[in-house]
């Protein structure tokens, strides 16, 4: 099932293209603002991106920015207003794949939508592995050891989620928000109970997890090779940068220079969570070696 993300700040006509996105078989993750919008485009790797052009907090044309400079190729349509000034030649240029001018008809925009997955040269990941654990995308099948492993719809979903997001932070409230939904109204609780199943099923010893691991005050982290959940010390992923990047200006945010992964990925969790801008000294960025 193919996921698209749709980012506008009309509940109406956000909740009424999720119905019809869900009604053709696609999977719809709703944002009523760009940063939310942004967060979900970093986190879910959705198939495709709708975003409004007139957003409360940053545009649309920034949306696109943001994604494209930290080489996220995510298809994007922007949907305008009748009568909108727009440089639909600039839009282009800036990284999206279309546009739709408000009001259109359903049968136009999942047009639309077709088209622009049909030109979409990535091909989905079909299978997934870890381990002695390998994940059939297509077929919903998990097996370790080559013996076929059963789980809830739920467990399935976050597994996914983990599956997509490797050596990240994920903060509890943006697993809930991706996996169950905000109409879903579950708990935090509803996380860590779903994670315990997730490592009854899947780690060689669920006591001492070396995949599922847990990040204090913070969430989890999914690893997707064994690591000594002890070592603060490994090296920083490259893609971590990229993350700050999507997310707010690379400029002047002191992580400490004796910060080890563990407290960088909860610092950023914890303010991502908290709806705060997320930023990097040069300095960190050249620890992480993401700079030139």
């Amino acid at each position: 099932m193919q996921t698209i993300l749709v980012i506008d700040d009309d509940d109406s006509l956000r909740d009424t293209i999720g119905v019809l996105l869900e009604r053709e078989g696609f999977r719809a993750i709703l944002a009523a603002d760009g940063r939310s919008g942004l967060d979900h485009a970093v986190l879910s790797k959705p198939s495709l991106i709708i975003t409004d052009l007139r957003l409360p907090d940053i545009s649309g044309i920034e949306v696109c920015k943001k994604l494209r400079s930290s080489d996220d190729r995510t298809p994007i349509i922007v949907l305008s207003a009748a009568g909108e000034e727009i440089d639909k030649v600039l839009l282009l240029e800036i990284g999206a794949d279309d546009y739709v001018v408000k009001p259109f008809g359903t049968r136009e925009l999942l047009a639309r939508i077709r088209a622009v997955l049909r030109r979409s040269p990535s091909e989905p990941q079909k299978t997934i592995s870890f381990a002695d654990v390998q994940v059939d995308l297509e077929r919903r099948v998990v097996t370790k050891k080559g013996a076929e492993i059963r789980f809830t719809p739920a467990e399935y979903n976050l597994l996914t989620f983990f599956l997509q997001n490797p050596d990240r932070a994920l903060s509890r409230d943006m697993i809930l928000n991706s996996v169950w939904g905000y109409e879903s109204f579950p708990n935090t609780r509803t996380v860590d109970a779903h994670v315990v199943k997730l490592r009854q099923k899947l780690e060689a010893d669920p006591n001492t997890p070396r995949h599922f691991i847990t990040l204090h005050k913070v969430g989890y982290r999914f690893l997707p090779e064994s690591r000594d959940p002890t070592n603060n010390n490994a090296n920083y992923p490259t893609n971590f940068l990229r993350i700050l990047r999507g997310v707010g200006d690379v400029n002047l945010f002191e992580f400490g220079g004796t910060a080890d992964y563990n407290s960088l990925q909860a610092s950023f969790a914890q303010r991502l969570a908290a709806g705060l801008e997320i930023r990097a000294s040069f300095t960190l960025a050249k620890t992480l070696g993401s700079v030139n």
